[in-house]
């Protein structure tokens, strides 16, 4: 059916009806709130692509908040971890924000 509706209406058809039904649905729900699971697009991390942008953030992380040289390291390689939630606002705002870090050897917790 997709190849049909292609060959009379060209290839961009469908892509294009799809994005005026978003932006159509998003125009009638202002205050729908979306959550990271049900965007159909990735988000990307500045100046990284899609297959650096993990190793990137992590760089970045590492760059501005090092590891006290102190700090004793277990073996575990992703045993310590710093997550944050938030809510981006239509107009760019941070809301409900919230960091949590734990580390490896909780006698020598830096937060």
């Amino acid at each position: 059916m997709n190849r049909l509706i292609e060959k009379k209406f060209g290839k961009k058809f469908i892509d294009s009806l799809r994005y005026i039904a978003k932006q159509t649905f998003i125009k009638s729900h202002p205050e729908e709130v979306f959550s990271f699971e049900y965007c159909d697009e990735f988000s990307k991390y500045p100046n990284s692509t899609i297959n650096n942008q993990f190793d990137k953030m992590q760089d970045d992380y590492l760059s501005k908040y090092p590891t006290p040289k102190e700090y004793i390291r277990k073996n575990e390689k992703y045993y310590s971890f710093t997550s944050a939630n938030f809510i981006l606002t239509k107009d760019g705002k941070i809301k409900d924000l919230s960091i949590e870090s734990e580390f490896q050897n909780k006698k020598k917790q830096y937060i």
